[in-house]
C-alpha cells in the first residue's frame, strides 16, 4: 500500500492503485481512495494558501487585577468560552471566565486538591476538564469549583511520566502519547506510543506507534532536525514527521484513514540560521540561568556551537509542530529556529485538504482550538505573559 502511494505525483492525475477510484476534489488537488485509505494530493505549498483574518477578542494577564502568568504551556477552552490554564511557573491551574474574572482552581502542593507539575489539560465535556499532573502521578477531573475526582497512576510506570495527555475521544477515553525520549536513542528511531486510556479502569490500549525522534550517532549534532508529531483532532489521532509534507489521520483502531500531501519546499540551513540559533541559545540560557555571568554564558554557547555540524543533504523541517482542533482539522506551526512562539500557521482541513494561512498579530503559543476560537499564550514588549482568545476567519457566536 505505502509503495503504491509513494508513486503519486503532486499536481498530476494519479495512476490507479488496485481498484482505487479517482476524482478531482478541488482546484489543484487530486483524491485517490484505495483499500479504505483516502489520499489527497495538493499541488500547492503551505505558503501558497490564502490568508484568513485574525481578531483578538480578549486577553487576560496584562491588566491590573488580572492573574499574573509566568510559564503557560497548557490550556483548554470550554464551549461557553471559559479557559482553563495550567501555569508551570506558579504550579497552579486557573479558570478564566469570558468576562475576564478568574479563579485559582488548584494551588501548588501534594494534597488531594493541589497540583505539582501539570503537563496536560483537555476538555472532557461542557463543564469539566482532565488535568495530567505528572508531579503527583495522577489524572484529575476538574470543574470551576475544583476537583471532581482523581485517578492515581502511582506505581504505573507505563502511565505516570511515560505518557502525556493530548485529548479526549468520543468514548471519554484519554488520548495520551509518549512524553519524552533519550537524546541519543538506541536504534535509528525512537517511536512514540499513541494510547487510549480508560480513566475508570486504567486500561491502556496502544492503538498505534509513530516516529518521534531520529538517532544521530557521534559527538556532533545538527540543530535543525525534524521530529515526529502526534495530535488529537476531534477525538482521532493525526501524525506527522517534520520533514515530510504530509499528514496522516488514523482510525480508532490505529489503522490509516486519510493522508493529505502537498508540495515540498527544499531549504538547507545556512550561516544566517546558525546566527539565529546562536542568539536564541544565549537568550534561552539567560532565561533559565538569570544569575549566570556574561563570560560564562558566552563560553557555554560557544562550546555548544562548536559541536554543530550542518548536513548539506538535510533540508530544514517543513513545519515545527501540529495542533488538532475540534473539527478534525490540523494546524501546522511554521518552522522557526529555536523554540520561541511564532506568528504563522497553516490550517489543513480534514474534509478536503484545503489549506488556509494564519498570521497572528503577535507571536503565540496555541493551547487549544474550538471552532473559530483559538486560546493562546503570548508576551508583551515587557516580556509579561498573558493568554488571549482569538477569532480566526469564521463567525462563531461569541460570549460577550
Amino acid at each position: 500500500m505505502r509503495a503504491c502511494y509513494a508513486a503519486l505525483a503532486i499536481g498530476l492525475l494519479l495512476a490507479a492503485c488496485g481498484d482505487a477510484a479517482e476524482r478531482p476534489e478541488a482546484e489543484g488537488a487530486v483524491v485517490s481512495d484505495s483499500a479504505g485509505v483516502r489520499v489527497i494530493t495538493l499541488a500547492g505549498r503551505l505558503a501558497d494558501a490564502p490568508l484568513e483574518p485574525v481578531e483578538l477578542l480578549r486577553s487576560h494577564g496584562f491588566g491590573e487585577g488580572e492573574y499574573g502568568f509566568t510559564s503557560v504551556d497548557f490550556g483548554t477552552l470550554l464551549p461557553d468560552g471559559t479557559a482553563f490554564v495550567a501555569d508551570d511557573g506558579s504550579r497552579e491551574v486557573i479558570a478564566v471566565e469570558p468576562h475576564r474574572d478568574f479563579r485559582v482552581v488548584l494551588r501548588n502542593g501534594q494534597g488531594p486538591s493541589e497540583v505539582r507539575r501539570p503537563i496536560g489539560l483537555s476538555a472532557a465535556d461542557s463543564t469539566t476538564v482532565w488535568l495530567d499532573d505528572d508531579g503527583n502521578s495522577r489524572l484529575t477531573l476538574l470543574s470551576r469549583e475544583g476537583v471532581v475526582r482523581s485517578v492515581s497512576v502511582l506505581g504505573r510506570p507505563d502511565l505516570g511520566g511515560a505518557l502525556r495527555l493530548r485529548g479526549v475521544d468520543a468514548k471519554g477515553r484519554l488520548m495520551m502519547s509518549t512524553s519524552s525520549f533519550r537524546s541519543r536513542p538506541q536504534g535509528p528511531w525512537t517511536m512514540q506510543a499513541l494510547v487510549h486510556l480508560d480513566p475508570a479502569t486504567l486500561t491502556a490500549d496502544t492503538t498505534a506507534r509513530s516516529r518521534l525522534a531520529q538517532s544521530l550517532p557521534g559527538p556532533t549534532y545538527h540543530p535543525f532536525l525534524p521530529f515526529g508529531w502526534a495530535t488529537a483532532a476531534a477525538g482521532r489521532w493525526v501524525t506527522a514527521w517534520g520533514d515530510e509534507p504530509e499528514l496522516r489521520w488514523l482510525n480508532d483502531d490505529g489503522t490509516l484513514r486519510q493522508i493529505v500531501r502537498w508540495a515540498r519546499v527544499e531549504r538547507v540551513a545556512g550561516s544566517a540560521d546558525l546566527e539565529r540559533f546562536r542568539a536564541w541559545s544565549a537568550a534561552d540560557l539567560r532565561r533559565v540561568n538569570p544569575g549566570l555571568g556574561e563570560t560564562a554564558l558566552a563560553g557555554i554557547v560557544e562550546r555548544s556551537m562548536a559541536r554543530i555540524e550542518l548536513d548539506p543533504a538535510r533540508p530544514m523541517p517543513q513545519f515545527r509542530d501540529i495542533i488538532g482542533d475540534d473539527r478534525g482539522n490540523v494546524w501546522l506551526e511554521d518552522y522557526e529556529v529555536g523554540t520561541q512562539p511564532t506568528r504563522g500557521f497553516t490550517i489543513v482541513r480534514a474534509e478536503d485538504g484545503r489549506m488556509k494561512r494564519i498570521e497572528f498579530p503577535t507571536p503565540v503559543q496555541i493551547l487549544d482550538i474550538r471552532g473559530s476560537l483559538v486560546l493562546a499564550a503570548m508576551h508583551d514588549e515587557l516580556d509579561r505573559q498573558a493568554i488571549g482568545v482569538f477569532r480566526v476567519g469564521g463567525e462563531d457566536e461569541e460570549v460577550q
